[in-house]
C-alpha cells in the first residue's frame, strides 16, 4: 500500500498480516488486500510455528496498538502491532526494526548498570506469573492457549487440557484461615508442577483453587496415567503447617485433543470444565476424562 511507504523508510519490515488465519497479505493496484500464497505470517521469524505472544492477535481484540520485543538468531526486535480498519477483514499492520546495535539502548545501558533487553525480559515474565503460587497465571492462559490450539492446524500434535479444582477449599479457608489456604495453595501449585515434563508444557492458575495444565505429545493411555498419578501425588501429600496436617485432594477435568483442526479457545475451556463439575458430582477426588477427534 503506498501509504506504508513513510514507515518502510524507517522500520527494517512492515507488512500486513490477517493473524486470525495466520496469513500474511499483499495489496494490488486497487488496494485490495488478498493473501501471498504459501506465506504464514509466522515465517517471518523462520520457526515454523504459530508465535506463542502474538500480539498482532492481542491488536485486534484490543483495538490498540500492541508493542513487543523479540530475540532471534541473536539479534533482537522491536515489533508494533496496530489494527487496520478494512471492512472485508481484520487485518494489523506490523512494523518490526533490529534493534540490536541501537546506540540509544547500549547508551542507557553504560549510564544505567542495567541490561535493559534483561528487564523487558523479567518484566514479561511478572506479567504472565501468579504472585501467589508462583505458576502462570490467567493473563498467560488468554495469550498462549488460542496459538497451542491454532498449532493443531500446522502439526500433528495431541494434546491434553487439566482443569483441577482443590475439594472443599472453602471449608479449608473457613476452618483454618485464608493464611493457610494460600500455603494449601502453594503447596498443591508445587506438587503439581512437578509432575510437568515436557518444555512445551505448563501448568497456570486459572482462578481461586483452580489450575490449568497444558500437556502437549500425548497418547490416550499416557495421558490418564498422567491424570491419576496428580490425583494420588495430592491425595498422598498431607500439609502440614503450624504443626497440623492437613490432607486435601483434589478433582480432574481432563480433555485430550486428538485433531488436526483449530479450536475456540472458549468452547475447549468450556468442555473441559464440564468435565471437571462431572468429578464433582461423581463424589470428588476422581479424574473425569474425554478426547476430542476430528
Amino acid at each position: 500500500m503506498k501509504d506504508l511507504s513513510i514507515l518502510e523508510s524507517v522500520f527494517d519490515v512492515v507488512r500486513i498480516v490477517n493473524p486470525k488465519e495466520n496469513i500474511e497479505m499483499e495489496s494490488n493496484s486497487k488496494g485490495q488486500l488478498y493473501s501471498l500464497p504459501y506465506c504464514n505470517c509466522f515465517e517471518v521469524w523462520k520457526n515454523g510455528k504459530v508465535c506463542e505472544n502474538c500480539i498482532s492477535l492481542k491488536a485486534i481484540e484490543s483495538k490498540s496498538t500492541q508493542v513487543k520485543f523479540e530475540v532471534v538468531s541473536g539479534r533482537r526486535y522491536m515489533v508494533i502491532a496496530a489494527p487496520l480498519n478494512k471492512n472485508d477483514g481484520d487485518y494489523v499492520i506490523e512494523m518490526i526494526m533490529d534493534i540490536t546495535d541501537n546506540d540509544l539502548i547500549n547508551d542507557l545501558q553504560q549510564l544505567s548498570g542495567f541490561n535493559y533487553y534483561d528487564v523487558i525480559e523479567n518484566l514479561s515474565k511478572v506479567v504472565v506469573t501468579d504472585e501467589l503460587t508462583g505458576v502462570h497465571n490467567k493473563r498467560y492462559i488468554e495469550e498462549v492457549l488460542p496459538y497451542k490450539l491454532k498449532q493443531l492446524e500446522y502439526n500433528s500434535n495431541t494434546i491434553g487440557l487439566i482443569l483441577i479444582d482443590i475439594d472443599y477449599f472453602k471449608r479449608i479457608n473457613d476452618t483454618f484461615g485464608h493464611v493457610i489456604g494460600d500455603e494449601i495453595l502453594k503447596e498443591v501449585a508445587g506438587i503439581l508442577s512437578h509432575e510437568i515434563r515436557g518444555k512445551n508444557d505448563w501448568i497456570a492458575r486459572y482462578g481461586g483453587e483452580e489450575f490449568l495444565i497444558f500437556l502437549s505429545d500425548m497418547t490416550e493411555s499416557t495421558f490418564t496415567k498422567v491424570c491419576e498419578r496428580m490425583r494420588k501425588k495430592i491425595e498422598g501429600a498431607s500439609v502440614i503447617l503450624d504443626g497440623q496436617s492437613i490432607s486435601v485432594t483434589i478433582s480432574l477435568g481432563c480433555l485430550l485433543i486428538d485433531s488436526s483442526k483449530s479450536m475456540e479457545m472458549k468452547r475447549v475451556l468450556t468442555y473441559v470444565d464440564d468435565l471437571l463439575y462431572k468429578s464433582k458430582e461423581l463424589g470428588r477426588n476422581c479424574v473425569t476424562l474425554e478426547t476430542i477427534v476430528d
